[in-house]
């Protein structure tokens, strides 16, 4: 059995110091195997914002929490520097969180790999590369399909209700690619929402599912800040998200679905 929480979002610069406390608790209090980061550390891309994040990630590493981080589109130079924007891309993302942009992560029971959804010049769709996936795909094909098998994104891979304009390009292409290594879950945020879609309503040839987290920053779209916690233990797996209360000032349970493997889909219980 594994426990996964899955943050994103936190947009430090337009964050909110009770919230991330807050998160910092239940996070102590779920006591996780591994934490996901699936992008948008900062606000601006600032050397401030990323000093308070690198902060938050020693702080997790201190803890004895394992966790992977990946970039988002807010991580990378901003707009208004524009040939750093094209050349030196992730400089403060380096300097401050990793030298790579992609990580991946496995123990006896899951293996996870991110791939890096961000786009220079259409930052709010985001696009993924089709060398990246296959590299991807062949170092999750090697693990054997009782373990459950994790893509992070920071882009969701597969988004239908948003606008043409903000889907991820290569989306579908990335999906097929996937399927063929046999992934369990697609783990994204960037739409401040927490959603989960079953793949398998949707792609006969594909039985996964979609899971966006929520944000945790005050950058609210019709949703209070949320994160999720995912408990596997394949077949079984229960997705729960959990909200922020102002009122008592911490996170608690707000929605919960289990899901079993069978027929190589994941379905709701």
């Amino acid at each position: 059995m594994r426990k996964i929480v899955h943050v994103s979002d936190l947009h430090f610069g337009r964050d909110d110091a009770l919230v991330i406390d807050g998160l910092t608790t239940s996070i102590h209090t779920i006591d996780p195997h591994l934490i996901i980061i699936s992008g948008d550390l900062t606000q601006r891309a600032r050397d401030r914002e990323f000093e308070r994040a690198r902060r938050y990630c020693e702080m997790l590493a201190q803890a004895g929490f394992p966790f992977l981080v990946i970039p988002g589109n807010h991580d990378i130079t901003p707009l208004y520097h524009p040939m750093k924007r094209i050349f030196n891309t992730y400089d403060n993302y380096r300097k401050y969180i990793s030298e790579h942009t992609q990580a991946q992560y496995a123990d006896k029971e899951v293996a996870v790999a991110s791939i890096n959804s961000v786009s220079r010049v259409r930052p709010s769709g985001g696009f993924f590369l089709m060398r990246e996936v296959k590299r991807t795909s062949e170092w999750l094909a090697d693990f054997p399909d009782s373990m459950v098998k994790i893509v992070v994104t920071h882009h969701p891979i597969h988004a239908p209700y948003e606008k043409p304009t903000k889907r991820t390009i290569g989306g579908n292409r990335t999906l097929k690619a996937l399927g063929a290594s046999k992934v369990d879950l697609f783990l994204a945020g960037h739409f401040h929402k927490s959603r989960v879609i079953p793949l398998a309503q949707r792609f006969d040839d594909h039985g996964g599912l979609a899971i966006q987290a929520g944000t945790v920053s005050r950058r609210l779209r019709g949703e209070a800040p949320s994160f999720n916690l995912l408990t596997i233990d394949k077949p079984h797996l229960t997705l729960e998200a959990l909200r922020w209360s102002a009122a008592d000032k911490r996170f608690a349970p707000a929605k919960k679905r289990d899901f079993f493997f069978r027929d190589e889909k994941w379905v709701g219980r």
